[in-house]
C-alpha cells in the first residue's frame, strides 16, 4: 500500500467488519476479492 501499511488496514477492515457485519454482507463477495487480489485476505482474522 502506498500511504497506508497493510496492519492498518487490515485492523481497520476488522473493526469496520466486527462492528457493521450485518450491513457488510451484501457485499462480503467482492471485499473478499479485491482483498485477495492485495494479497490481504490471509491476514485478516475472521471471527
Amino acid at each position: 500500500m502506498d500511504a497506508v501499511g497493510n496492519e492498518e488496514l487490515v485492523s481497520t477492515i476488522e473493526v469496520v467488519i466486527d462492528k457493521f457485519a450485518a450491513e457488510c454482507r451484501p457485499y462480503a463477495v467482492e471485499l473478499c476479492v479485491r482483498l485477495v487480489s492485495l494479497n490481504l485476505l490471509n491476514e485478516i482474522k475472521i471471527k
